[in-house]
């Protein structure tokens, strides 16, 4: 695509000497020190040539940009499908199912089964909790609650944590303050929330809640961040890591 572009700066550079009927013209390549023979089209003049190069440019640009916006979208969509799969793994309770349920049928990805109108009931949404040395641990079950936890119920200076990389449980810690140990808490319940086996490593960002931005038209659950520190920890099993020591 570039080259499309240089080849058209090349053209510009010598325009002067072009003459309609020209099947080619001998100009000086100066992005890369050398001469280069440039084809024209014999039906058109110097300017239309150029014209046509550059249009030729803007639209291998304009597929390579569209190439890159559905190749975020596709990532989006496997990233928010793997991340149902997780938490429909780690699921310990037949209402969390349910409510992964509903959160497929409200993305399209399921049939309502049940066509029967009724009176439509504002749920609470809930997440987990772990309460370690002084500071709440929240975590996302689905992706719901992870939305809810990052967006709605963190305050600007708590902490959030994600899997680097993976698609996870969103973790917010509130705390006056927040020592080393409990970050590692909360990062090993990250680490529960991931496709990893147990006693594998994972790297987990951890950034205060201002820094999270969630994109315009983003997926459930899908969130960017900036700032982060990366701490490394072992995956053990939840009920391991909320024993209290």
């Amino acid at each position: 695509m570039n080259n499309i572009k240089e080849q058209a700066d090349i053209l510009a550079s010598v325009l002067y000497s072009v003459k309609k009927g020209m099947s080619s013209i001998l100009a000086y390549d100066f992005y890369n020190n050398k001469d280069i023979e440039i084809y024209l089209d014999t039906s058109l003049n110097p300017k239309e040539n150029l014209d046509k190069i550059y249009k030729k440019y803007n639209k291998a640009k304009r597929s390579f940009e569209n190439a890159l916006r559905r190749k975020r979208e596709v990532y989006e969509e496997i990233n928010y499908l793997e991340s149902n799969i997780l938490f429909i793994e780690k699921a310990q309770k037949v209402e969390e199912l349910r409510e992964i349920e509903e959160e497929l049928i409200k993305a399209r990805y399921l049939n309502q089964h049940h066509q029967t109108k009724k009176t439509k009931i504002k749920k609470e949404i809930k997440y987990g909790i772990l309460e370690y040395n002084g500071a709440l641990i929240l975590y996302g079950r689905n992706n719901i609650e992870n939305d809810n936890l990052s967006l709605k119920i963190a305050s600007k200076n708590d902490l959030w944590l994600h899997a680097k990389n993976f698609p996870s449980s969103h973790v917010i810690v509130k705390s006056d303050s927040i020592s080393e140990e409990i970050i590692k808490k909360a990062a090993e319940v990250v680490a529960f929330y991931t496709k990893l086996s147990l006693g594998e490593k994972i790297e987990i960002d951890y950034t205060l809640k201002k820094y999270i931005n969630k994109p315009n038209g983003a997926k459930l659950g899908f969130v960017t961040y900036s700032n982060q520190k990366t701490i490394t920890v072992e995956k053990k099993e939840l009920k391991e890591i909320s024993q209290k020591k």
